[in-house]
């Protein structure tokens, strides 16, 4: 096996730093330790066997108060994402009701949804919605009591996704329980999703 080994890149004239305004390509190279690149700025993406390294494909935004999540126990998408993300890295699009991602590959999407209510024994179950299908994950660990100071709880899920560009994400509640106005509190709950691959 032979070795390859670069100590400097120069540019044009010689001297600095190098610069490949169009980009730099190795084929076939067959790397079987580690490659180590010290000093390299990438402002584009590195590809890898069809990796791609760069800036992540990331999202995570707060939500908003909704009262009416535990009003029927029919399965339905509520408008809850705050349209103002506080992680938007890679190009998603946002809107009260659905999230939509900028690219195909494997997500990992992540919830906690934090409630509060009055009434005694209510339980919200929450889903993941792609595209108007209720996936099979469900949410569900949010039991209030409502009993000796018990008013509060919280669910949360991570669960991964194969999912398409232009993919629309949402999230659907239905009540399990008693009946009873629950009210999410948006400044406590978040959505995220990361892009695996």
């Amino acid at each position: 096996m032979s070795t390859l080994r670069v100590d400097n890149i120069t540019n044009e004239a010689g001297t600095g730093s190098p610069d490949f305004p169009s980009g730099l390509t190795i084929v076939n190279a067959n790397v079987s330790n580690d490659l180590t690149v010290t000093n390299a700025i990438v402002t584009g993406a590195l590809t890898v066997n069809g990796k791609i390294f760069g800036n992540p494909v990331a999202f995570k935004t707060f939500m908003t108060d909704d009262s009416n999540v535990n009003d029927t126990t029919t399965s339905t998408v509520r408008s809850v994402f705050d349209t103002s993300p506080v992680i938007n890295s890679g190009g998603f699009t946002v809107s009260q009701s659905d999230i939509i991602v900028p690219e195909t590959g494997i997500y990992n999407i992540s919830f906690n949804c934090y409630f509060t209510t009055g009434n005694d024994r209510t339980n919200v179950a929450v889903h993941v919605d792609i595209n108007g299908n209720q996936q099979g994950e469900r949410s569900a660990s949010d039991y209030i009591r409502s009993s000796g100071g018990h008013n509060e709880a919280s669910t949360h899920l991570t669960a991964l996704y194969s999912l398409s560009a232009n993919d629309e994400i949402s999230l659907r509640f239905f009540r399990i329980a008693d009946a009873g106005g629950i009210t999410l509190r948006g400044s406590e709950s978040s959505i995220s999703l990361y892009k695996l691959n």
